[in-house]
């Protein structure tokens, strides 16, 4: 049994996986794999991701398209840097109804953070 990182060249062996579909959303992505014989029995997306987090208009703006303002420089910061997705998270009822207006579809899953350790 070995572990490698998955040369690109190689990420047609993961069609039909959960991989194939999430490989695109995440640009720069490793896919870790597992292997016996050369058969990949196990696998695992590294994936880069840009978050957006933080949304906030001051009472006073609301209303005043500072919401629509935050949302077309975080769109056209995104494109600068040669993303095509990122990934916004929300707390409240209001924030998903927000983001699910922008176009965003939710992830079903409940992330979390996990400090990298030493080897």
């Amino acid at each position: 049994m070995t572990s490698r990182v998955l040369d690109p060249l190689e990420h047609g062996r993961l069609d039909g996986t959960e991989i194939e579909e999430a490989l695109p959303l995440f640009p720069g992505a490793r896919v870790i794999v597992v292997e016996e014989e050369g058969v990949i029995i196990g696998h695992l997306l590294l994936a880069p991701m840009w978050h957006a987090e933080g949304f906030y208009v001051a009472p006073a703006y609301r209303g005043r398209g500072v919401d629509v303002e935050l949302v077309a420089e975080m769109h056209a910061t995104a494109r600068a840097m040669g993303l095509g997705t990122v990934f916004p998270a929300a707390e409240t009822d209001g924030m998903v109804a927000y983001v699910e207006r922008l176009g965003a579809v939710e992830i079903p899953a409940r992330w979390f953070a996990l400090a990298v350790r030493e080897s």
